[in-house]
């Protein structure tokens, strides 16, 4: 009688193979993030967010306006919840910020600015004032108080959301012309900043 023939191990070697798969990409991963830099924290700022439009009228003439430098130097992750500042932007004594981001619906603006986000900040010793882009006249007053900011003698706390409209004539090279802004706003609370290095402007 012919001796029994051996079978192949049959046993399964997938679950094995993907633990060892596991494993492997854990150890592989512990330098990155034994290696991976600490962000470097600013001072805490209070951050109040501003979003709208502005149009001036007649829609012919030329109106310069600051919307910001041509490489903006601050930006808000708002999944992340987190404000990057480049380390020259910091500015000393600085207790809040309001970024705020133009949407130019009419023709006619001349501006350096690349990201129309332009910043704001609270010094002390100084007022607080969200500044027209065109003139810098003065269209609100801003107070912070702790984690809230009064605007124009309202209240708001952090999470509140608030829009206000602002309309004025200004002087351009072609004579006066209307400028009407449509800004919503929200106060973040009190964030701290992670500083960056100056990253290159094209």
């Amino acid at each position: 009688m012919a001796p029994p023939v051996a079978l192949p191990d049959a046993r399964p070697r997938g679950p094995l193979l993907v633990i060892a798969v596991v494993v492997i990409t854990l150890i592989a991963m512990i330098p990155v993030f034994l290696l991976r830099p600490v962000p470097v924290l600013g001072s805490p700022l209070l951050l109040v967010l501003a979003d709208g439009s502005i149009a001036a009228t007649p829609l012919d003439a030329t109106v310069p306006a600051d919307f910001g430098p041509h490489c903006a130097q601050w930006e808000w992750d708002d999944r992340r919840g987190i404000l990057t500042m480049e380390t020259t932007a910091q500015v000393p004594d600085a207790g809040g910020l309001i970024l705020q981001r133009y949407d130019p619906v009419s023709g006619g603006f001349t501006t350096l600015s690349g990201d129309f986000t332009r910043a704001q900040f609270l010094v002390q010793g100084t007022a607080w004032d969200l500044t027209s882009p065109v003139d810098r006249r003065v269209l609100a007053l801003f107070d912070r108080q702790g984690a809230n900011v009064t605007v124009d003698g309202t209240p708001h706390g952090p999470g509140d959301e608030w829009t206000m409209a602002f309309d004025y004539d200004a002087a351009s090279p072609q004579g006066t012309v209307h400028i009407v802004e449509v800004v919503t706003f929200r106060n973040l609370g009190v964030v701290t900043p992670h500083l960056v290095p100056p990253a290159a402007c094209m």
